[in-house]
């Protein structure tokens, strides 16, 4: 049994048309994953917010989301069978079940409570907090530079909860809560790599562990949805299921530092979806605000990859380092 079986079930998802073989080069594949990553990001996000703005509760939704999601590794778990299971740190997904869960859970409540692109862009945070977190509980090196982008990041996040201003809201601290917590849910999943971990396995463990837990919280609030409303959660969950399937494809073709600027898109999607499906319009002040964290963000990933390549070049033997300004378990989190 090779040793990484998930290769095959990705490509068996989302298999790329010929012509993209033959006129795209691997990077321009590669953009166009991401951009279509956003775009169905986008969509998971505006449909929750519908679904939620009725009478389905967020967590019942999230509970969906789990189910769905998990479902599709299902072929994946029939044909390895038991390697699904074999994980090396098996004690370790209690942990990173709950920080993955609780960060769903107030994202998919943020995006109840604000503008879609609100939420999003408070969530931005998220790169910024992976930092903070790497160098507090995983022992990385952090240098000035990448310090400064941080709190440049964090100076956007001012910007458009504008503190001293009449406009602040108090459930704009729901996303970036949700940021932490989805940080935490990476670095969780950086340690298991390290261990050696399948990146599909992670999330077929993961999702065993939430859909049952899930489910059991909804019961506590449960509304039996109409078949519309069967529907529009069953969208969310296969969208949220190809952005990952496409972001994870999208990495495996061209490097994060390159492509992490695209994945920023999902705010102008999320934006004019939600203006056109609900007629809804987000603060001026997001802009300018995002436009900050995702130049620090895309900052912190090119200072990432150039310390993985220094340390390639002093031990040509080593692996580089996931990069915790993007990882493909982003998308895992919604």
């Amino acid at each position: 049994m090779p040793s990484h079986p998930n290769e095959a079930h990705v490509r068996s998802l989302f298999k790329p048309v010929a012509w993209a073989n033959r006129v795209l080069s691997p990077a321009m594949q590669a953009v166009v994953l991401v951009v279509l990553s956003a775009f169905f990001f986008s969509i998971m996000n505006v449909t929750i917010r519908i679904v939620t703005q009725g009478d389905i509760p967020v967590l019942e939704v999230v509970a969906f989301r789990n189910l769905f999601g998990w479902m599709v590794l299902w072929p994946w778990w029939l044909r390895v069978g038991r390697y699904a299971f074999q994980t090396p740190a098996p004690r370790f997904y209690i942990f990173r079940s709950s920080v993955g869960m609780l960060g769903m859970i107030l994202m998919f409540w943020s995006v109840k409570l604000l503008h879609p692109a609100e939420a999003v862009a408070l969530n931005f945070t998220l790169p910024l907090f992976a930092v903070i977190g790497a160098y507090f509980f995983l022992g990385e090196k952090v240098g000035a530079r990448r310090w400064g982008a941080t709190a440049v990041g964090f100076l956007g996040v001012l910007i458009m909860l504008q503190p001293g201003a009449g406009t602040f809201k108090l459930a704009a601290i729901v996303p970036i809560a949700a940021a932490v917590a989805m940080a935490a849910a990476i670095l969780s999943v950086k340690h298991l790599t390290r261990l050696g971990e399948d990146p599909v396995r992670a999330v077929f463990l993961n999702g065993m562990i939430a859909t049952p837990l899930t489910f059991a919280m909804a019961a506590t609030v449960w509304v039996t949805p109409s078949w519309t409303q069967l529907a529009i959660l069953f969208l969310i969950g296969i969208m949220g299921t190809l952005a990952h399937i496409t972001f994870t494809m999208a990495f495996k073709l061209a490097d994060a530092s390159y492509l992490i600027g695209f994945d920023y898109l999902r705010l102008p999607f999320v934006a004019v979806l939600a203006y056109f499906w609900l007629g809804e319009v987000p603060t001026v002040w997001i802009w300018p605000g995002a436009g900050l964290i995702a130049l620090s963000s895309v900052y912190i990933a090119q200072r990432e990859r150039k310390r993985a390549l220094e340390a390639m070049a002093k031990d040509p033997q080593s692996r580089p380092a996931t990069p915790v300004a993007k990882s493909h378990e982003t998308k895992d989190a919604f």
